[in-house]
């Protein structure tokens, strides 16, 4: 199975986020304020995330996995949405 841009695009982007958290020569972590938890088997099954350091980091997750859960819902039209927000009051027409 061929893999799509987008899928490649993905995996990418992963394996550039594995390899900055993965630790210098010198055992220093190229990115700071991110940890992972492990299994017994020394599997990653979650990460700790300074927010203090990486809010932005967080918000862009959040956002990619709210964007997952609806990309089954209906599709409303713009021209819908532009139309009941006139009609509401909360856009001008123009």
């Amino acid at each position: 199975m061929t893999k799509s841009f987008d899928q490649r695009k993905i995996v990418a982007a992963t394996e550039g986020r594995r390899r900055l958290a993965e630790p210098l020569p010198g055992g220093k972590p190229i990115i700071t304020g991110i940890q992972y938890v492990t299994d017994e088997n020394g599997r990653k099954v979650a990460v700790q995330i300074d927010l203090k350091k990486h809010r932005e980091l967080w918000e862009d997750i959040q956002d990619v996995l709210m964007s997952q859960s609806r990309r089954h819902e209906k599709r409303i039209p713009l021209d819908k949405v532009k139309a009941g927000l006139v009609k509401s009051g909360k856009l001008q027409r123009g």
